[in-house]
């Protein structure tokens, strides 16, 4: 999944950007990617992040953690009464390469919907 991301906001920077805020927390675009260590994370809908002690990415809950490994695409549709579908239902953190762009499932998601509707685009 690495060579995938690049550009991502890892660990140090994103700690740095929050010691830096002279607010309580920073803003952070949905959809960008951060590495805290080997583990990849997306940020969700909410992109408000407060200080709050966290020491990890992952602490906070407005992220995605990416824990898939396997990317979907449309050539991994299925014809389901005539309509193409995904072959099974989505899981939080799925990834999908959808029409030329890359994105994260927020949560479960049925087999019916495409991106965008319901899904959060990748900044990459």
């Amino acid at each position: 999944m690495e060579h995938i991301f690049q550009g991502t906001l890892d660990r140090d920077e994103f700690f740095a950007l929050m010691a830096e805020s002279a607010s309580n927390g920073i803003s952070i675009p949905s959809g960008t990617v951060l590495k805290d260590g080997d583990e990849y994370y997306v940020v969700g809908y909410n992109d408000w992040f407060s200080h709050n002690g966290n020491e990890s990415i992952g602490d906070h809950s407005n992220v995605i953690k990416l824990e898939s490994e396997n990317i979907y695409t449309e050539n991994d549709m299925v014809e389901n009464w005539g309509e193409m579908v995904w072959p099974n239902s989505m899981e939080k953190g799925d990834v999908c390469y959808y029409q030329g762009s890359y994105y994260i499932a927020p949560n479960a998601i049925n087999i019916y919907t495409k991106p965008p509707g319901g899904w959060i685009k990748i900044d990459k």
